[in-house]
């Protein structure tokens, strides 16, 4: 039998994508718990997954302070032996979190690699995508990832908590690469990994601005 499973997801302002991705979960998932980690949303977001009429059970979380801060919170109420992280604009396919889950039988995280890509980038999103790809790459050569970068990833839930515990200044509250930080500081992990297509986005659009940039140097150098 498939472990049970939370799956954490940070949102802000997601109404045009949350209650099909919850509809996608359950239909993958259906055993699974949800902690919707609102990162600050500003429209009917959390209204909506709270009456989404879903089977799941569906937590809310205001956290309101960066993504992985977001994550972290919501990792203290997980009471699964499983922790998925998605994003909610369904570029993260509800379908591979079986293939997660079961990829964890011989690891402690299983990571989301994106293959092949939808859609089309603007020219300086792609330069930068590749070159933070890059410098990832190289801080944690030791580990092997082929997707350090990736949002979309399954962890045992003692293992996340353990290393957080350790070494939780490490991880940059207000930045989005919460895997990043968390491979960064157990660079021995046992790693599986589950090939995807990364898909446009439902609804809504990029939340990405500097400050995540500057947020992103920081986990690099620390």
């Amino acid at each position: 039998m498939m472990e049970a499973a939370t799956i954490i997801v940070p949102v802000l302002d997601e109404q045009d994508t949350i209650i099909r991705l919850l509809h996608g979960i359950h239909d993958s998932l259906p055993r699974a718990e949800v902690i919707i980690a609102d990162g600050g949303c500003t429209d009917l977001t959390v209204e909506r997954a709270l009456n989404a009429q879903s089977p799941l059970h569906v937590r809310v979380l205001a956290v309101g302070k960066g993504l992985s801060a977001s994550v972290l919170a919501a990792l203290q109420l997980v009471r699964t032996p499983v922790t998925v992280v998605m994003d909610a604009d369904l570029q993260h396919p509800p379908e591979k979190l079986p293939d997660l889950v079961e990829a964890l039988s011989d690891a402690e995280v299983a990571v989301g690699v994106r293959g092949q890509v939808l859609g089309s980038w603007p020219l300086q999103r792609r330069l930068l995508s590749r070159g933070a790809h890059l410098l990832a790459s190289v801080r944690l050569r030791g580990t092997g990832c082929k997707d350090p970068l990736s949002g979309f990833f399954a962890v045992r839930t003692n293992f996340f908590r353990a290393i957080v515990a350790q070494s939780g200044p490490r991880f940059v509250g207000e930045g989005y690469k919460v895997l990043f930080d968390l491979l960064k500081c157990a660079p021995q992990v046992r790693l599986a990994e589950v090939r995807y297509t990364f898909d446009q986005r439902g609804g809504g659009c990029s939340k990405l601005a500097v400050r995540h940039y500057w947020a992103f140097v920081r986990s690099l150098l620390t």
